[in-house]
């Protein structure tokens, strides 16, 4: 059900408030199945799973809900560690950074999530990266299966890497 009328935010016609985004998602029967997909993904994850080695996945599926539920405006309490210090050990390059947010967009549009609560998702990972990561740029471009990796080759421009990676 993505994008239409009925995900509008702000008041309703007749006084009554808009559902909050989590309830135009569906709630947690919606939640729920999007944030385990995106935890397999992302622990499985050729590039960014090793920060994932010895991290009990359902304690990892729990705190993403929590985080994500909350934000959505569900009666939610994230009970994690702060952002800050969950990741002050691990060094997280800007590419990886990219790759976890691609793999939960991949997710949430996988899940159905209505485009406006893609958006509100995406836009506060974007605000936490400072928190995780203090390498600005790379991106993590892909298609649906998340495809090949464009990345930045001098004197090369990214079509062209993407296309023909020997050349």
């Amino acid at each position: 059900m993505p994008n239409d009328a009925r995900h509008a935010e702000g008041p309703a016609a007749d006084g009554v408030a808009a559902a909050s985004a989590f309830d135009r998602l569906g709630g947690e029967p919606a939640l729920r199945p999007i944030i385990e997909d995106f935890v397999a993904q992302m622990v499985d994850d050729a590039m960014i799973g090793f920060h994932f080695a010895g991290v009990d996945r359902q304690q990892l599926a729990q705190r993403e809900y929590e985080m994500s539920a909350a934000l959505l405006g569900a009666d939610v309490v994230y009970r994690g560690r702060p952002i800050r210090d969950v990741h002050a050990s691990r060094p997280i390059f800007g590419g990886q950074f990219m790759r976890r947010r691609e793999l939960l967009r991949l997710a949430l549009v996988r899940g159905g999530a209505p485009d406006d609560v893609v958006a509100m998702l995406l836009a506060h990972v974007d605000r936490l990266r400072p928190l995780v990561t203090q390498e600005a740029g790379s991106s993590c471009l892909g298609g649906a299966d998340v495809g090949p990796l464009l990345v930045s080759v001098p004197g090369r421009s990214a079509a062209t890497a993407a296309e023909d990676p020997a050349a």
